[in-house]
C-alpha cells in the first residue's frame, strides 16, 4: 500500500454501483449549503480568505454486499498563521460510514504543511471491516476466479519529510497494518490457504522517501512535476509476520495548455521482494491506477503503468477529465512483456469543494476489458 501525496478515500462502489452514484449526486446537489466552504473557528484578526476552509458532504448509498449505508465525508484546507498567501495548504480528508449490516469504514488522512513548509507531515489511518473480492495473483486471472470475502484492517502509515533543497524533500516512513480475513467462500482459494495471508495477518514496516514537488499547486497542478520514490522493509516475527521489502516510483506530469486546460501524465511502478500476504501485493486498479478496473482485480509481486488525463474547465467549480490508462502486473521483473497489457480509459467530472484551493469531489466512470467501475471520492488519482 503506497501512501499518496493527496491520499484518496473512495466510496466502495462495486457491480451494483448505479444507487451509489446516484445518491452521491444527488446529495451534493442537496446539500451544496453544507458543501460551501465555511470559516471555522472562534472569531480572530482577519486572515486570508483560504486559511481555514470545511467541506461537509452527507452521504447515503445501497448495494447488496452492504445494504444501507449512510455516513459522510469532510475535507478541510488550511494555511497556518504566518503563512504566506502563496504557501501550500495543509488539509485534512475523513469518512465515515456503517451499513445494516454492521460493517463500517472510517479513516483520516492530514497532509500538514509545518515551519512555512520546511516539513511535510503525512499520515493515513484507517479502520474498516468491509466487503471484498478476490480473484487470485498475476495476469492470467479469470472472472470465474473470483471469490468474495470480508476484511477487517487496521492501517497506520506515515511520512514526515523536510525540504533539503528548493523542490527536493526526505525522509523517514512507517507503514503499520492488522488484518483479519473472514467469511470466505467454501473451498475457494482462501478458504484452502492457497495463498500467503489468507487468515490475515500484521504487516510491519519501516524506510523511507524521497520527493521532488515543482507543482504549481497542490490539489489541482496546472504545471510543474511530482516525483517520489519509496523504499520500506518489512519485518518478519515479532514485529510482522511477512518480510519483504518493497520500491515503489511514482513520476508525474503536468502541461498547461490553453485557457485552464492541462495535460497531466504518470508513471508509477512497485517492486518486492521477500514473502508478502496476498493482500498486500500490487494492486492494479482502484481510485488511483487503472480507474476501470476494480481495486485488486489484478494484483503481483510487480506492477508498472501509465496514464494520461486531459482536463477541461467547465465554470468556476466544476471541470471535465478524459484519462486513459496501460499497465501490467508480473510475478518479477522479467515477467513483464508487450503482449495482452490490459488497457483502460474513461471520463469523469469533478466539483470543488474548495474553489480556491481546488479540492475537488471527483466522479469518474472507467472502462476496460473487464467492464466499467465508477470512482467517487476526493481529490485527483494523480
Amino acid at each position: 500500500m503506497i501512501l499518496e501525496p493527496e491520499r484518496t478515500v473512495a466510496l466502495p462502489t462495486r457491480r451494483r454501483w448505479v444507487p451509489v452514484v446516484v445518491s452521491v449526486w444527488a446529495a451534493l446537489l442537496l446539500t451544496l449549503g453544507a458543501s460551501r466552504p465555511v470559516r471555522a473557528g472562534s472569531p480572530s484578526p482577519p486572515s486570508p480568505p483560504s486559511s481555514r476552509k470545511v467541506s461537509v458532504l452527507p452521504i447515503s448509498f445501497y448495494t447488496q454486499e452492504t445494504s444501507l449505508a449512510f455516513g459522510g465525508m469532510l475535507v478541510r484546507a488550511f494555511r497556518w498563521p504566518g503563512d504566506g498567501a502563496d504557501a501550500r495548504p495543509s488539509s485534512v480528508i475523513g469518512v465515515a460510514f456503517y451499513t445494516l449490516r454492521s460493517q463500517y469504514n472510517l479513516a483520516l488522512s492530514p497532509s500538514l504543511y509545518l515551519r512555512d513548509g520546511r516539513y511535510l507531515l503525512r499520515f493515513s489511518a484507517a479502520f474498516n471491516e468491509w466487503p471484498s473480492t478476490f480473484w487470485g495473483v498475476g495476469s492470467g486471472v479469470s472472472d470465474d476466479d473470483e471469490e468474495d470475502f470480508t476484511r477487517r484492517t487496521a492501517l497506520f502509515e506515515a511520512a514526515f519529510l523536510r525540504r533539503l533543497w528548493g523542490p527536493l524533500r526526505a525522509g523517514p516512513a512507517v507503514d503499520l497494518s492488522f488484518t483479519t480475513i473472514s467469511e470466505v467462500e467454501p473451498g475457494g482459494f482462501l478458504d484452502r490457504e492457497a495463498f500467503r495471508g489468507s487468515r490475515g495477518g500484521d504487516v510491519a514496516g519501516a524506510g523511507g522517501v524521497v520527493e521532488w514537488d515543482s507543482r504549481d499547486q497542490e490539489f489541482w497542478p496546472t504545471s510543474g512535476a511530482y516525483h517520489t520514490v519509496r523504499v520500506v522493509r518489512y519485518a518478519g516475527r515479532p514485529l510482522g509476520e511477512f518480510p519483504f521489502t518493497r520500491i515503489s516510483v511514482d513520476l508525474r506530469g503536468f502541461v498547461s495548455l490553453w485557457r485552464g486546460h492541462v495535460l497531466a501524465a504518470q508513471v508509477t511502478g512497485a517492486f518486492t521482494r521477500g514473502r508478502p500476504p496476498f493482500f498486500r501485493l500490487a494492486e492494479m486498479g482502484g481510485p488511483v491506477n487503472m480507474r476501470g478496473l476494480y481495486e485488486g482485480r489484478l494484483r503481483d509481486r510487480n506492477l508498472l503503468t501509465a496514464q494520461v488525463e486531459y482536463r477541461v474547465p467547465l465554470g468556476t467549480r466544476f471541470a471535465g477529465v478524459l484519462f486513459a490508462g496501460a499497465g501490467e502486473v508480473a510475478p518479477s521483473v522479467r515477467g513483464f512483456g508487450l503482449g495482452g497489457i490490459p488497457v483502460s480509459g474513461g471520463a469523469g467530472l469533478r466539483f470543488a469543494l474548495d474553489p480556491e484551493n481546488r479540492m475537488n469531489l471527483r466522479l469518474d466512470l472507467g472502462v476496460s476489458r473487464f467492464g466499467a467501475a465508477p470512482i467517487v471520492t476526493v481529490n485527483e488519482a494523480f
